[in-house]
């Protein structure tokens, strides 16, 4: 079980990320930073990095990771399920999961 406070950070972490006002925003000043058009000028790039670096560092999308919402762990986390495969395979053998078969050799 993932401790309370890296959850919450979690809750966060979405809620500031699916804001589409936010992420608008900063995929304007990045287009302005990367631009190669001419009528784009140095100061008006600098201006946008300045811009950019003032924004929150955890607005950015790769700060995010995907937790398991049942029990908060990171690793071997599956996107299918939408869970880690602890959970996945508690899940299943409970039959919660349709469609899902456990195999064997």
């Amino acid at each position: 079980m993932a401790r309370q406070a890296k959850i919450q950070k979690d809750r966060r972490l979405t809620k500031m990320n699916t804001n589409p006002a936010r992420q608008e925003r900063r995929s304007e000043l990045k287009k302005i930073i990367s631009s190669v058009d001419p009528s784009v000028t140095a100061e008006a790039k600098m201006e946008a990095a300045f811009a950019l670096q003032k924004r929150p560092l955890n607005e950015s999308k790769s700060r995010q990771t995907n937790r398991c919402p049942q029990c908060g762990r990171i690793h071997g986390y599956m996107r299918r399920f939408g869970m880690c495969r602890l959970c996945v395979r508690k899940f299943f053998t409970l039959a919660y999961l349709p469609g899902v078969v456990k195999s064997s050799w």
